[in-house]
């Protein structure tokens, strides 16, 4: 299953104005549609390994890009929970959105 902690919903409410219905929808779309790691490079890239270095237990930490925004979700015995979202800073967005072709 996946779930949205309470943190993320805050954080989901306050910088992209998202109900609690299309938080849930949001959250499962990023899962399946969101670029990971793997598929970066460059600043990008950097910005993310950053990102999972300071996620604690790190290795259960797995890191979405989807339009503006990083998602870290943490993997569970039944599931993954989504611990939080944040804004990519604007220098990285303005760069990735001419690299990166989102699906």
């Amino acid at each position: 299953g996946l779930w949205v902690s309470k943190h993320a919903r805050k954080r989901m409410h306050e910088r992209f104005g998202l109900s609690r219905s299309a938080q849930d929808k949001m959250a499962k779309m990023v899962f399946k549609k969101g670029i990971e790691i793997e598929q970066t490079k460059g600043i990008l890239h950097n910005h993310l390994a950053r990102i999972i270095n300071n996620t604690e237990e790190s290795e259960k930490a797995v890191v979405k890009v989807y339009g503006d925004a990083v998602y870290i979700y943490k993997q569970q015995d039944n599931g993954f929970l989504l611990i939080t979202v944040m804004k990519l800073p604007y220098q990285i967005n303005k760069r990735t959105k001419t690299e990166v072709e989102y699906i």
